[in-house]
């Protein structure tokens, strides 16, 4: 941090850090994925950094940090990660409510390995007719391509279920999966595949149903 001026509380009262390391393995059935590491929280500010060299920073202390540390790994060899965590930041006042304003990595810590193809994001957005009777659901996927070369050849394909109320019990309501074919995916660049599934009469939602 830098030296504050003199007259500033912070001057005495410096910003506190907490310095985190440990190290792990990549397992070998991850050859080939796109490797991630999950900050599910950590208040209020952290920076990142994988065999020495530096990822980025979170400073959401609520919600997962997600970064993408497949560049930075050695895949047959002990692996280091280190956390630099500060207690305050301009976060800080963004996220200001009545709570004990504990620091640290307060929440899991994790790796995930997913495709290099896959889905980023996936957006699904129920709509009736003007009088209520028919439906439709618009879904959105953006699916990302993390390969060095173009892609075409891939379909996305969903299901519809209805669930009973406050059970696990699911009955598939199409008959078969509704497809959508993605025209093209350039190296590493992501689009949006959207498709539009009509749904006839419904169950609508109701305090009791």
């Amino acid at each position: 941090m830098r030296t504050p001026p003199e007259d500033w509380t912070t001057y005495k009262d410096r910003n506190e850090v907490g310095s985190y390391r440990r190290t792990f393995n990549i397992p070998e059935s991850w050859k080939g994925k796109e490797i991630y590491i999950n900050f599910d929280g950590v208040n209020s500010f952290f920076y990142l950094w994988i065999n020495g060299r530096y990822i980025g920073f979170s400073k959401n202390s609520r919600n997962t940090a997600s970064f993408n540390i497949s560049d930075y790994l050695e895949p047959k060899k002990e692996n280091i990660v280190a956390v630099e965590v500060y207690r305050n930041s301009d976060g800080s006042f963004l996220e200001a409510q009545d709570m004990f304003r504990l620091p640290g990595i307060f929440r899991s810590v994790y790796l995930t390995a997913k495709p290099t193809v896959q889905i980023q994001d996936l957006v699904a957005i129920p709509n009736l007719d003007d009088n209520y009777k028919d439906g439709e659901l618009l879904i959105k996927a953006n699916i990302r391509n993390h390969t060095k070369k173009d892609l075409k050849g891939y379909t996305l394909e969903y299901s519809l279920y209805q669930n009973k109320l406050y059970e696990d019990e699911n009955t598939q309501i199409s008959e078969s999966p509704i497809e959508k074919e993605i025209t093209g995916i350039n190296s590493n660049s992501s689009i949006w595949e959207e498709v539009t599934y009509a749904v006839k009469s419904p169950r609508l939602w109701s305090a009791e149903e």
